[in-house]
């Protein structure tokens, strides 16, 4: 009985406890249902602000006047704006899973190494409506991408293809910026590309919509630059003879034709060198500092894939130093982007990556013979390269007078 007695009494208890704080427990259930209810209500008032700035929007966007290149307008249309945002993303499938991406890049510069490349980028990403990649070289197409390098074989599977598409980007490119504004461009340039032999396939493949551009300077000019570079950067601690040297015996090596000195004109000792060896037999095409002046070699293999004036451009960088202005127009209107005055400190301001005390206290032990030497050499390569082209101007016929 005493134990029934305290279950009662301690059931008397927790009614008396329910009683006293009843009103308490009613009050704050009242407080969250219409916390709740003024939550719902805010809800759906963004929900239809909303809507109602989507509708401004789609409502504006249909009468919205755009100014185009000749500086007149252009009504674009709600249906013409969504078929255009259709026709600037792509997609791709990988594990049964869609990606839909932007068509980006839409153009990559492809070289050649002290030709310019730098200062054309630097002054593209001045431009509003164009987005430089993250890095400086990607380096994505060429011979340092291993995991492109393992895939190299498999390039027409299109899982494969989706994969290296979407790293490209995403390593490469702000793709959420490009996505939220699908009028930028993006752009890149790896100099080393016109040197890769496989690089147009993979680019083609890959990133199919991406045009090509091409900067080439004087063969003898950029040769120099090149070695001032290497040496002051302590790449290269070889006088400029005796790397050239090395160079013509790699080239002869490999059965290019060299020019034949005189007995008594020999600026480079070319007679009397030994069998190449080692690293430069192997490495000519991507560190010899002569092939790389050989563009007609180089540009062989892109013109398989890609055809001038419709998807290649090529700028003189010798052009490009006496008229920016119109080489930037020219390039603008072959890749499709907006026109750009572009401010005169920006045209006339230096771009080269380098340190200026490179570019003026490195001397070159090179004498007016082997510059002549070098001409001779270039010279049935810039015969091709115009004739390739189609422009008496890749002779360079004016410099071989100097």
């Amino acid at each position: 009985m005493k134990f029934r007695k305290a279950s009662i009494s301690s059931r008397r208890g927790c009614g008396s406890w329910w009683n006293n704080h009843s009103f308490l427990l009613g009050l704050l259930v009242i407080m969250c249902y219409q916390s709740l209810q003024i939550l719902f209500l805010q809800t759906i008032a963004r929900d239809e602000g909303c809507e109602k700035r989507q509708t401004s929007t789609k409502t504006a966007m249909t009468t919205k006047s755009m100014p185009s290149r000749q500086g007149a307008t252009t009504v674009v249309s709600l249906s013409e704006t969504n078929q255009k945002l259709k026709e600037l993303t792509t997609t791709c499938t990988r594990y049964n899973i869609t990606y839909t991406m932007p068509k980006q890049p839409s153009f990559i510069i492809i070289g050649t190494q002290k030709g310019g490349t730098s200062a054309i980028s630097s002054l593209l990403d001045h431009h509003p409506w164009l987005v430089a990649s993250r890095y400086f070289e990607p380096h994505f197409f060429d011979f340092f991408n291993s995991e492109l390098l393992h895939y190299r074989t498999r390039l027409d599977e299109p899982e494969v293809v989706c994969k290296l598409l979407r790293e490209y980007l995403a390593i490469n490119f702000k793709v959420k910026t490009l996505q939220q504004y699908p009028n930028l461009m993006a752009y890149e340039k790896t100099p080393s590309y016109i040197l890769t032999p496989n690089a147009p396939k993979r680019i083609k493949t890959i990133v199919p919509w991406a045009k090509i551009i091409v900067t080439l300077r004087n063969p003898v000019d950029r040769l120099l630059s090149q070695y001032k570079m290497t040496y002051a950067r302590k790449w290269e601690n070889r006088t400029f003879a005796e790397t050239i040297a090395e160079d013509i015996n790699v080239m002869r090596h490999y059965g290019y034709w060299i020019p034949t000195p005189a007995a008594h004109n020999d600026p480079f000792n070319t007679t009397n060198l030994s069998t190449p060896r080692g690293r430069a037999l192997r490495k000519y095409r991507t560190e010899g500092m002569l092939y790389r002046g050989m563009y007609s070699r180089q540009l062989l293999p892109w013109l398989e894939y890609y055809t001038l004036h419709k998807d290649l451009h090529v700028v003189k960088y010798e052009e490009l130093q006496e008229n920016p202005a119109r080489v930037l127009t020219e390039l603008l209107d072959f890749v499709g982007a907006p026109r750009y005055d572009f401010p005169d400190d920006v045209l006339n301001k230096s771009y080269s990556p380098g340190r200026k005390s490179w570019r003026t206290n490195v001397t070159l032990d090179v004498t007016q013979e082997g510059i002549d030497y070098l001409k001779t050499y270039y010279a049935p390569y810039n015969d091709e390269l115009a004739d390739m082209l189609g422009d008496e101007k890749w002779r360079w016929s004016e410099d071989r007078q100097r």
